[in-house]
């Protein structure tokens, strides 16, 4: 089955219904089939073929997504590419590529030009005029529909083929297919090039729920999108859900029909959604995902009971709301020599490279990427659980701690921290962590930082932070 046909089942069942906005365009699942069919023609006309791979530097628009679901029905394979990349980044992005099409918006063309690429203008596609229906091509067994890269937290990203199966698979795992019963709308912030942001888009888009696009987030984009499109559901990052909580214009009573608010892609921190569950109206649900870009999609759900729980004060549920939550129906979980590793409808072990645990109650529990690790004299040192101590510290907004080679130790631990307020003394931040782990675990050097690198979904760069230390040189 072609993952374009995702988008014809519903556009047939209900054409008029809208599907896409962004505020100055909105299409009704007619008029995204209309425009589909004109990309797939236009794809065609610059030599696109079943099998070509089609690179693109575009955000979240009505124009990105007509072409995302013209390249699919054509067979082609879509790389959404990071807008935000230098051009050195880029370079190699598309070295790794090789793509027979490079496709750009007027304003990442220069990025593209100083990578190397003659990119098509994405404002060429025009929607004008009929365009002949078509059916999409059938791909054969295992064909790539969609290639995204990883987010390159522990080194340079890496390229991974998501085929039309288990896209398709992952949409009927987890979302309701449309049968013309209304669906609400959600506010979309994601990046395009991430996991996260598509498998949002393709969910709503089968379901029938109607999709607000936002090109670039920013709090009070995100909160006037909420408060002027009727938006009941919407999907963040803990980044973003931090930036919304203290956003000066986050007015809760303006959040009121905001029914639930998804959130993934990156760890939350507790402080966050502890605070997010004070502050956001009582009617709105939480629900967490865990996933990777290797899988297709969601793995493990923290349910709305379990925030519901959380909200109540139930010690076992503020516990596992530091949880990744459990694995959806046909999901298996399990830990290999610490490892988090997933099967889904019993195919083969993934092993996802995050170490992990899974309490009685089946709820996974992440303490760290397994390239993480701290050893420490030959005691094996989570950073995650360093952090959740340091964490608890009163004037500690934020915190990062890695492995700093040590010539007596093999390694100690360094922790970065953001201060909120005025920063603590380092003697006293480290009492505090010896007060709740033990001293081997417990940081021997603190530096105070502004900000922690992260991707644009949130993720820590921990090497970044490694790179700036030495033996000799720690705050």
């Amino acid at each position: 089955m072609n993952l374009a046909e995702t988008l014809e089942i519903p556009a047939e069942l209900m054409p008029a219904v809208p599907v896409l906005a962004d505020g100055t365009t909105e299409w009704t699942y007619d008029e995204l089939q209309h425009a589909a069919g004109h990309a797939r023609t236009w794809l065609e006309a610059h030599g696109a073929t079943a099998g070509s791979v089609v690179a693109t530097l575009q955000g979240f628009s009505p124009r990105f997504v007509a072409l995302l679901y013209g390249a699919l029905a054509l067979g082609a394979t879509l790389a959404p590419l990071n807008a935000r990349a230098k051009a050195p980044e880029l370079a190699a992005l598309l070295d790794g590529l090789t793509p027979d099409l490079v496709i750009a918006d007027p304003r990442y063309a220069p990025v593209a030009a100083a990578a190397g690429a003659a990119a098509l203008d994405a404002n060429d596609l025009g929607f004008d005029g009929p365009a002949e229906r078509r059916d999409a091509v059938e791909p054969e067994d295992g064909a790539t529909a969609i290639l995204l890269h990883t987010s390159g937290t522990t080194g340079r990203p890496k390229p991974v083929r998501l085929s039309h199966d288990g896209l398709t698979g992952m949409l009927l795992r987890t979302a309701l297919p449309a049968d013309g019963t209304p669906r609400g709308t959600t506010v979309l912030a994601v990046p395009n090039h991430h996991i996260a942001g598509l498998s949002a888009l393709l969910a709503g888009v089968f379901s029938g729920r109607r999709a607000v696009l936002l090109e670039r987030f920013s709090a009070a984009a995100w909160l006037e999108a909420v408060r002027t499109s009727g938006a009941d559901h919407a999907f963040v990052v803990p980044t973003m859900l931090r930036r919304i909580l203290d956003d000066p214009g986050f007015d809760a009573a303006a959040l009121a029909g905001l029914r639930t608010v998804a959130y993934g892609a990156a760890p939350m921190p507790r402080p966050t959604i502890l605070e997010a569950l004070r502050r956001f109206p009582d009617g709105t649900r939480f629900v967490g995902s865990y996933g990777q870009t290797e899988t297709g999609g969601t793995i493990c759900v923290l349910a709305p009971e379990d925030h519901a729980a959380a909200r109540a004060g139930e010690p076992d549920a503020l516990e596992r709301l530091g949880s990744l939550g459990r694995p959806l129906d046909g999901v298996e979980v399990t830990t290999l020599d610490g490892e988090i590793a997933t099967r889904f409808d019993g195919g083969d072990w993934h092993r996802t490279g995050d170490r992990g645990r899974i309490d009685a109650g089946g709820y996974v529990f992440l303490t760290g990427r397994r390239d993480d690790l701290i050893i420490r004299a030959g005691e094996n040192i989570d950073p995650a659980e360093v952090e959740q101590a340091l964490a608890e510290h009163p004037a500690v907004a934020e915190v990062a701690v890695v492995g700093l080679p040590d010539a007596e130790w093999g390694q100690v631990v360094a922790a970065f921290v953001v201060a909120n307020g005025t920063p603590p003394g380092e003697a006293e931040l480290i009492a505090h962590a010896k007060a709740r782990i033990a001293s081997f675990k417990a940081p021997s050097r603190v530096r105070y930082v502004a900000a922690l690198p992260r991707t644009d979904l949130g993720k820590l760069k921990r090497r970044e932070l490694l790179a700036e230390l030495t033996t000799k040189e720690v705050a």
